[in-house]
């Protein structure tokens, strides 16, 4: 991780700043600096729900996020850079991997429920990220090839093309996901929840998706080679070749 710091004294515990260009607002609260919904009403004090922290687990979800950190004096090398979420987003990568040995990882200290999760394209194989949320993720093209996804939260998610070779995702949350000519060969998937996933054309060679349930899922063109599918629910699946399963 980079050193992340502030720069002023006392910068002003309680404050709200709201970002003049995209009226996101942001406080100061013993030490943490959140992105915040507040609420007014007259004649009383505002209530304020924390929507993510930026501070000092510094995560830029939004171009605001950047301008409020400067705001309330903190320094860290990312906001000095043109772009600094891509600049995070190149540097994701270093901190889930710092935590492979962990039993377990909250992605949520870097990444919230959010729809702009990018993290496609990145080197995350072996990376443990057993019961993280991500939903929503966008993994396309990523190599998660040996990773621990076990329990995660991948609904909704974009893993087209992503490298899965051998993955652990027993018990993963897939449902609604595009893993769309995924290479998930070799992968486990005992108990997986893949209701609606979009499978198409993936590769699912020598898989285990053991009591995994696959209900309206789109298997058309899969792989299916050498898989595993004992008492694994296709209700309503569309099958590799196009037909419906019962």
């Amino acid at each position: 991780m980079q050193s992340v710091r502030f720069v002023r004294n006392n910068p002003a515990e309680g404050a709200i700043y709201t970002d003049p260009n995209t009226r996101e607002s942001y406080v100061l609260q013993n030490g943490y600096v959140h992105n915040v919904n507040v609420y007014r009403k007259p004649g009383q004090a505002p209530v304020i729900e924390v929507r993510h922290t930026l501070f000092p687990h510094v995560r830029l979800e939004l171009e605001s996020d950047a301008r409020a950190l400067r705001h309330f004096g903190v320094d860290h090398p990312g906001l000095h850079k043109s772009n600094p979420s891509e600049y995070w987003k190149k540097n994701i990568q270093k901190a889930i991997k710092a935590h492979r040995d962990r039993s377990e990882y909250a992605l949520g200290d870097i990444y919230s429920d959010k729809e702009d999760h990018d993290l496609s394209g990145l080197e995350l194989s072996g990376a443990n990220m057993r019961g993280a949320n991500l939903t929503f993720a966008k993994l396309n093209d990523a190599n998660l090839s040996d990773a621990n996804l076990s329990r995660t939260s991948l609904r909704l998610a974009n893993l087209t093309n992503a490298n899965l070779t051998g993955a652990n995702l027993n018990d993963a949350y897939i449902s609604d996901a595009d893993l769309s000519r995924a290479n998930l060969t070799g992968a486990t998937l005992q108990y997986a929840n893949l209701f609606q996933a979009d499978l198409s054309n993936a590769n699912l060679t020598r898989s285990d998706l053991t009591k995994a349930d696959l209900t309206e899922a789109n298997l058309t063109g899969a792989d299916l080679t050498g898989a595993i599918l004992t008492n694994a629910t296709l209700t309503g699946a569309i099958m590799p070749d196009g037909t419906k399963h019962r």
